[in-house]
């Protein structure tokens, strides 16, 4: 086939969720939902895009900036690599694997996912020198209005589990703690996590922000450790930690029903916390007895959490043939 088609995993940010933006480190993970992307020739005389799980036919437009208001993401890639090339091009963004029945998207880094495979596509339609993590983080930050720390990035584009920091710092590979059990819940409510972040960066310094900062510091020493009872210990004490932070700049992370599980967690062996942003999307419970963890999905089920069937992607994003 002549064409370029490349993949990235989503990602679910285990520990460090707003911390990370103050410097700390998060731990995150890569799981087996991919967003796709194929480029070849259009035949149209104009660029083709189309986006299954976003839009159903496709579009046409003469050069990439007349894209930008339906497909920014792709329009802020293009902006950061420019294919080289005076064809048009056929670009297909597939991000199905990312929404649920009822058509909402899960909050597992849709975007970011989409944004590393389209820079490892586009660079190897272009000179394949650029710099991919680069280019899609920059390039998401744009999207976003320039917010964002880039671990969603780092995490689709590394795969595997990740200890990730702004600043430029490496991407430092993790291994999961033997004897530590996790699982994924989705509450059945999307978040937005822009309108989130947005709140908190205006937000000013405070106890329980600077306490979030040591303990996601304190997690990610425990997880480096691979200890999964000193793990949970310190995971627990920074769920502790974000619900104070929670209440003291009102994000919300604890909404959608995630406060509840919390205190259902907190009596047993069961440490469970919103991922990311929260008041939505995401929650994992973690666990060293796999017997109780079982019985914690249970009683989430209860309460319209859906468990998740997410396992690690180790591989990161993958890149295919060629434009001739």
């Amino acid at each position: 086939m002549n064409a370029v088609t490349a993949s990235a995993p989503g990602k679910v940010i285990v520990t460090g969720e707003y911390a990370v933006l103050d410097g700390a480190p998060a731990i995150c993970m890569a799981v087996a939902r991919r967003a796709r992307v194929q480029i070849s020739l259009a035949d149209d005389g104009q660029h083709k895009i189309t986006a299954p799980g976003f839009r159903p036919d496709p579009r046409y437009f003469s050069n990439i900036a007349q894209a930008a208001s339906e497909y920014p993401l792709l329009a802020a890639v293009w902006q950061q690599l420019p294919a080289r090339t005076e064809r048009y091009l056929s670009f297909v963004l597939d991000s199905r694997d990312f929404v649920v029945a009822d058509k909402q998207k899960i909050g597992i880094g849709s975007s970011a996912a989409v944004a590393v495979a389209l820079a490892a596509a586009l660079n190897q339609v272009d000179s394949g020198n650029a710099d991919v993590v680069a280019t899609a983080m920059q390039a998401h930050r744009d999207f976003q209005g320039g917010s964002g720390s880039g671990a969603d990035i780092a995490c689709s584009a590394q795969g595997g589990v990740v200890e990730y920091r702004m600043g430029g710092s490496p991407i430092v590979s993790r291994t999961w703690p033997p004897g530590l059990h996790y699982t994924l819940l989705w509450s059945g409510q999307s978040a937005d996590t822009q309108a989130k972040i947005k709140k908190f960066t205006a937000t000013g310094s405070s106890a329980s922000r600077s306490g979030l900062k040591n303990a996601a510091a304190n997690v990610a020493a425990a997880w480096s450790e691979s200890d999964a009872a000193q793990f949970l210990a310190e995971l627990a004490e920074y769920r502790d930690t974000l619900r104070r932070f929670d209440s003291d700049h009102d994000l919300g992370i604890f909404g959608a029903g995630h406060a509840e599980l919390a205190d259902a967690a907190t009596s047993g062996s069961v440490v469970y916390k919103p991922c990311g942003a929260g008041g939505g999307d995401l929650g994992i419970a973690m666990a060293s007895n796999e017997s109780a963890l079982d019985d914690f999905v249970e009683l989430a089920s209860r309460s319209q959490f859906e468990k998740l069937e997410l396992a690690i992607d180790e591989t990161g994003v993958e890149l295919r043939g060629a434009l001739n």
